[in-house]
């Protein structure tokens, strides 16, 4: 899946996305192996049981971040009128439904891979 597809998805989204955590996870090295249920291993050959939650955990998305975008600067806040922003150093602030969302989004508009 292309970065501006996996955007596009991030930005209509109302929260935590379980098949976009997948998608994103494979994009920094985890993989999938199949079964019922199917097994996950991290880059490092860590097996776990699902995908992390990239979508849903701001530590998690700030593992993506780093993963695209190693040493970047990432800041993500909520104002007073409830917006969540993330801007990733180098790149446009950006808005989700929560602040791992945001911070997603910002990283992927601030990869050069992704443009």
């Amino acid at each position: 899946m292309e970065a501006s597809e996996i955007i596009e998805n991030l930005e209509q989204a109302k929260g935590h996305l379980m098949w976009i955590d997948e998608v994103i996870a494979m994009r920094i090295g985890y993989r999938k192996v199949g079964g019922d249920p199917p097994s996950w291993f991290s880059p490092n050959g860590a097996r776990l049981p699902r995908a992390p939650y990239f979508t849903l955990s701001l530590d998690r998305a700030y593992e993506f971040a780093q993963a695209v975008l190693p040493d970047s600067v990432v800041a993500v806040a909520k104002t007073d009128d409830g917006v969540i922003r993330a801007v990733v150093e180098g790149g446009p602030q950006c808005e989700g439904a929560n602040k791992a969302i945001a911070v997603i989004i910002a990283t992927l508009k601030a990869s050069p891979r992704s443009a």
